[in-house]
């Protein structure tokens, strides 16, 4: 793990939140930790991050694994990346114009406790990359979604 960066990472997180609610007056997410993985990288908590607006509830809790390999070389200017993203709740969306709501695809419940498996995979990135675009390939991937979709 390249840890240099995976620490920047954490420490986008806070002025990532200050900024937005700065500007827009509202946090992307009230609270953020993390805490080392017993299988090795660790697991940064993101609490109360909002969801786009075709999503319910407005808010969920995120869990993103950052693994033993996060950020070392894949190659000439790639680099491993994020894998695993976990949501706190079942989420609901609705398409443009559509009065039901419906489950998100790819999200599946282990059994055991309430974190939902988001089955998205981000692929390797440059060097410009760091956690803000996990973050931002999750937004678009609900704003996307539909729920007729398996």
């Amino acid at each position: 793990m390249n840890v240099k960066r995976a620490n920047r990472d954490l420490t986008v997180v806070l002025p990532a939140y200050r900024e937005r609610r700065r500007r827009q007056g509202r946090a992307i997410w009230s609270d953020h930790t993390w805490r080392a993985a017993p299988e090795g990288g660790f697991e940064l908590l993101l609490r109360n991050f909002p969801l786009p607006p075709n999503a319910r509830p407005r808010r969920t809790h995120l869990k993103i694994e950052g693994r033993d390999c996060l950020y070392d070389s894949a190659g000439p200017g790639m680099f491993h990346y994020y894998r695993n993203v976990w949501l706190g709740d079942a989420i609901e969306i609705r398409t443009p114009g559509a009065a039901n709501w419906g489950a998100l695809p790819r999200l599946y419940s282990p059994g055991t406790g309430s974190w939902r498996y988001c089955c998205i995979h981000p692929e390797l990135v440059d060097s410009r990359t760091n956690i803000t675009t996990l973050l931002r390939v999750l937004e678009l991937f609900i704003i996307n979604a539909d729920p007729r979709v398996r």
